[in-house]
This record gives structure tokens, C-alpha cells and sequence, in this order.
């Protein structure tokens, strides 16, 4: 029989009404602590920075969704970034880097450069400059085992969303390089996808990170219903279900008409 499937133009999700709780749990994806570049002693200087930039951020998440800044001068100068998901609200970026400082800290003891991953934020930090560079590497996967029942229909229509959604992220909008959509592959059954980079890149990084995420995650499409790939400089996935990728009760958009498949320009 025939199918159809339901392709709306990319919107923004703006889940920061539903996220006032500050008792949601984040949820900790990964870490990775480096000593390409070295590592510090217990009591040093450099210790001592980092524990001043940490005590400092906390000051910028009420008001600041992404922030990068340095503490201490060369060779004990620590760079710092994190950034929370645009579409949720500062109470949750707050804390979320208040939780991933205490994380780093723990995971990456006496290392010069880190990072961690949360769904909700990333915190990095180093002795070199990280700012306005494209960096892939580290990188992580978060994925469920469980592909979904219908490949064969699921997989042109999550390809063809993720694609756009990576084109539209890599422009720099008021929002930064973010864009988040869903597309349904049968009559009932829904994905959704978003893809994000650090607003500090440019267009050109941003589409450079995306598309080797998007290069990725395609190896997934056939064995996972959920997704999320993990670059210090971007990260994009998809999910079946909304409530699971943004760890909020359900809020879905209003269902859009049946119509035929659509890909805006």
C-alpha cells in the first residue's frame, strides 16, 4: 500500500516554558580528559585558576547561554567554554554547568585540558586556546540498541531531515547555529532530529563540524532509534521520541496536515 510521510519546515522548539524546574535531573552523557599537552600538580597555580574560573561561571549561566573566557597568564592560563542547548531554560544551563563542573573535576583530576558532555551542556577547558577553533576530536556516541520496525521507510526520511537540518544549522541566526525539526516516516510514527555548533565558529566550521557528525550518525540509521554524536565544537542526533531526547514530559508541536513531502529551500 502506499505511505506517506509529513516533512515540516524547520522550526525552533522553545522548551524553556516547560523547563522552569530546577529539580529536572540533567543527564551526564561523557567525558574526556587529554594529556596531549600535559598535565598540572595538586596545589599548583594553574589549579588554582581553574578553581577561580569555575567559581566564576556560575555568575554567567543566569544570562548567558554560551560563554568562553580565560583566568591567569602564561604558562598557567586556562581557556575556558561551555555552552547549553538554546531551547532550554537558564535555571537548567545553571544547573547543568554548576553539575559538570563538579563532574570535570572529578573525572579529570590533575589534566591541563578536559571536557564533558551533558545532554543539556558542555564544559571544556585547557592551557591552549580553544576559542573560535573547529575541533573534532574528542569525540563521542550516545546510542540505544533497538533499530526501528520499518527501515526501509525510516531511513530516506531521517537521511533526507538530517541533511537539512545540518544545512540550516551551520547558518548563523539571532539563536546561533542551531535548527531542530521532526518528520514522520509512517502515519503514526514521528522523529525528530537537531543539530547545534558553538556560536564562536563560523558558518564554514560549523557546516565542516556538522558534516562529519552527519557522516557518523548514518552508520546508525539502521540499528539505533536514538542517536546523539558529540563534538567540542558541535553535536547533532535524533530521536523516535521527543520526551527522550529533551528529558522533559512530552510537549509536542501542534500535528501539522497530511501532505506530501516537502524539503524548504
Amino acid at each position: 500500500s502506499d505511505f506517506f510521510f509529513v516533512f515540516t519546515p524547520i522550526y525552533f522548539v522553545d522548551f524553556s516554558n516547560y523547563l522552569a524546574d530546577v529539580n529536572v535531573a540533567v543527564v551526564f552523557e561523557h567525558y574526556d580528559c587529554s594529556s596531549t599537552h600535559g598535565n598540572y600538580t595538586k596545589g599548583s597555580t594553574y589549579q588554582h585558576n581553574l578553581d577561580r574560573l569555575f567559581s566564576s561561571l556560575s555568575s554567567q549561566t543566569s544570562s548567558r547561554k554560551f560563554y568562553n573566557t580565560t583566568i591567569g597568564d602564561f604558562p598557567n592560563k586556562v581557556y575556558a567554554i561551555y555552552q547549553c542547548r538554546e531551547d532550554l531554560s537558564f535555571e537548567i544551563c545553571t544547573k547543568c554547568i554548576q553539575v559538570a563542573t563538579i563532574k570535570i573535576s572529578q573525572v579529570c583530576p590533575l589534566y591541563v585540558e578536559s571536557i564533558v558532555w551533558y545532554n543539556e551542556c558542555m564544559l571544556r577547558y585547557a592551557n591552549r586556546s580553544i576559542f573560535s577553533l573547529c575541533e573534532t576530536t574528542p569525540t563521542r556516541e550516545s546510542w540505544y540498541e533497538g533499530s526501528v520496525s520499518n527501515y526501509v521507510m525510516f531511513s530516506p526520511v531521517v537521511k533526507r531531515t538530517m541533511n537539512t537540518i545540518v544545512r540550516l544549522a551551520s547558518r548563523t541566526t539571532a539563536r546561533g547555529h542551531l535548527a531542530n525539526t521532526y518528520a514522520n516516516w509512517t502515519s503514526i510514527d514521528r522523529m525528530y532530529g537537531f543539530a547545534m555548533c558553538t556560536p564562536d565558529i563560523n558558518e564554514l566550521h560549523c557546516k565542516r563540524c556538522l558534516t562529519i557528525g552527519l557522516d557518523e550518525i548514518s552508520g546508525f540509521y539502521n540499528i539505533s532509534k536514538v542517536v546523539t554524536v558529540f563534538y567540542p565544537s558541535c553535536q547533532l542526533g535524533y530521536d523516535t521520541e521527543l520526551d527522550r531526547m529533551t528529558r522533559i514530559p512530552l510537549v509536542l508541536a501542534p500535528s501539522p496536515a497530511k501532505a506530501q513531502a516537502h524539503i524548504p529551500g
